[in-house]
């Protein structure tokens, strides 16, 4: 009966398996190669820009609906080496007042409102100051206000449906939108706060007594202490950290605490660790004179000259995309904040039913599959605001591995909005990226290395490695690699495995791990990881837990005398030519030789 049963469970796993010919590559995350030094240059980098440019050419001319009703500012900035600024379109709408009081034509700085994207400078803002250290402490810490509330989620006259769970909110809930806290409070989506509505709306809606209708939120505007008695009404949304729900809310008490923390105002903060530091010169915290302003209509009807008051931490900035686009960078290269705090900056806090979205703070991020079909594993997480403010709206994305980002700005009534701004992008110029670096990095670290070592009898040690690009494949290719003799490709996958059988397809590929150090002489030394794997058996596919990736848990997991197997150190010369690669545990070190080595692996180099 066993034996029976054995044969029926395994029968069954294998009809599970999905047909395909070869398992993907599993990569660690993050970027294959190393920035591009040329990345301007490349032709096939060119082919992609001149294509966009072709793109929203077709659009600016073309029949589609409301295309001469708004303008815009593209553009595509990046902190790897060369021009700031790779790309950049300007539209200004043909249906532009002919009296407006703001531009006549729109350019690099030219403001428009940025709504949520406030949120980053906010955010920013605070780690500026303060860095994350406070960011586990609960909220009634921060905020006087709040101080009553302390304790009393353990109190058993507590309501969790009615009561907001104030000693479970944090500094960080507030900025990552899981606090469970509403949306607004009598600005955005309040009923009795909202303009120019038709009657007949207000026939399925009781009738209220003016005691409990909000008195404040856009006009006018609530004082402090509104504010907060206005929380006391409200109803949770989830409890804290149970669920993303997005929350103005939040922004405004994040600002409050910061101001407690500090002593300062928030305005001041903003100033002096972001906007002055960057030479924001065309960004502003309330409303900039019209001048400087797109303003697609009357300033009235814009909402150009609206503020929100206290509640402005959460959206109420303006910028150009000059700017916005320096502020990305700066983001990019960690110029106000030091690179382990960007790095838990730029990640995510927490899921949303998307399956490949998440959120931080105040990002949305998303894994773009960059081989969907025959590397599913590759990805590239894309960190997203985006916001609006009435006839605006503000889009800056960051595609953290490629040191790239975009900038959408737009105003007017478009008739493509700024998500799919990003689409037409990325999908031409995501691709020529990748090529563009794979080239790079195919003319830098190609080719074979060989050692200098000699054995007992005088003769050279037959150790050498071939470094090798492939299209299909994510980074640098080993093989073939061979140490003292020793077929190293199957021999790694041996020890890992812990067996003496051979692998089906035996693979071992580099990762660049952005571990770099100078050297006296001018150069560098450059720390890859190895990932060693067997890619002969069929995919795995999308299971219920089993996975065909899980390389990360293996990183450093053969080790020889505390040496890693899996690292390899390129050294590069002051010219910035490589010269040799080691591998730690094996105590070698290789040399690269320009052309095929004659004779044998042994031959003199």
């Amino acid at each position: 009966m066993g034996k029976l049963l054995w044969g029926i469970t395994t029968l069954w796993a294998i009809t599970q398996l999905p047909f395909s010919v070869a398992a993907p590559n599993c990569p660690l995350i993050g970027p294959e190669f190393p920035p591009p030094q040329r990345l301007s240059e490349h032709p096939i980098w060119q082919a992609a820009v001149a294509n966009v440019t072709a793109i929203f050419q077709y659009i600016d001319v073309s029949n589609i609906t409301g295309i001469d009703t708004f303008s815009y500012s593209l553009q595509i900035f990046s902190t790897n080496p060369g021009a700031p600024i790779l790309w950049e379109r300007h539209r200004t709408a043909k249906d532009l007042p002919a009296d407006t009081t703001g531009v006549k034509k729109v350019d690099g700085d030219t403001v428009y409102r940025l709504g949520s994207v406030s949120k980053v400078f906010t955010v920013l803002a605070f780690l500026a100051e303060v860095g994350d250290v406070h960011w586990n402490q609960p909220i009634t810490k921060y905020i006087p206000e709040l101080a009553k509330y302390a304790g009393k989620s353990t109190s058993s006259e507590f309501d969790n449906v009615k009561d907001t769970n104030w000693d479970d909110i944090t500094i960080g809930s507030l900025a990552s939108q899981v606090s469970g806290l509403g949306r607004d409070y009598g600005v955005l989506g309040e009923y009795t706060q909202t303009e120019k509505l038709p009657d007949y709306w207000n026939v399925g809606l009781p009738s209220l007594q003016n005691t409990t209708k909000p008195p404040c939120g856009a006009w006018p505007l609530c004082t402090r202490e509104q504010f907060f008695q206005g929380l006391d009404v409200m109803y949770p949304s989830y409890a804290p950290w149970q669920t993303a729900t997005y929350s103005n809310i939040g922004y405004q008490l994040f600002a409050y605490a910061l101001e407690n923390i500090t002593g300062k105002k928030f305005t001041d903060i903003l100033n002096d660790r972001v906007i002055k530091p960057l030479g924001l010169n065309r960004t502003y915290y309330d409303t900039p004179p019209d001048s400087v302003g797109v303003i697609p209509g009357t300033v009235k009807d814009t909402y150009w000259n609206v503020s929100l008051g206290d509640a402005s931490p959460g959206g109420n900035m303006f910028a150009s995309a000059n700017d916005i686009s320096a502020l990305g960078r700066g983001i990019l290269s960690n110029k106000l904040i030091k690179p382990s705090l960007t790095r838990r900056w730029l990640n995510p806090v927490t899921f949303s039913a998307d399956l490949i979205a998440s959120i931080g703070a105040p990002w949305g991020i998303r894994r773009i599959q960059l081989a969907k079909d025959t590397q599913p594993h590759r990805t590239l997480s894309v960190f997203t605001k985006a916001g609006t403010f009435r006839k605006y709206t503000a889009f800056i994305t960051l595609l953290r591995d490629f040191n790239l980002g975009f900038t959408i700005m737009m105003a007017g009534n478009p008739a493509l909005n700024n998500f799919y701004g990003a689409d037409l992008l990325g999908a031409t110029l995501i691709p020529a990226y990748q090529a563009a670096t794979r080239d790079e990095a195919d003319k830098l670290y190609s080719g074979r290395y060989v050692s200098r070592d000699t054995g007992r009898n005088g003769s050279y040690v037959n150790s050498t490695l071939t470094i090798s690009v492939d299209p299909g494949k994510p980074g640098l290719g080993v093989g073939p690699w061979v140490s003292n003799g020793t077929d190293m490709v199957d021999m790694a996958i041996k020890l890992q495995a812990g067996t003496d059988r051979s692998a089906l397809k035996a693979e071992t590929r580099l990762y660049y791990t952005q571990l770099e150090s100078k050297t006296k002489d001018g150069g560098k030394r450059q720390a890859w990881k190895a990932i060693f794997e067997d890619t002969g058996g069929p995919a795995a596919g999308q299971q219920l837990w089993s996975t065909d990736c899980g390389a990360w848990v293996g990183v450093t997991g053969i080790t020889y005398a505390s040496l890693p197997l899996d690292e390899f150190i390129f050294n590069l010369d002051s010219a910035g030519k490589v010269v040799s690669v080691e591998n730690l545990a094996l105590r070698t070190k290789l040399y690269k030789v320009d052309g095929p080595v004659k004779g044998t692996a042994s031959a003199n180099p």
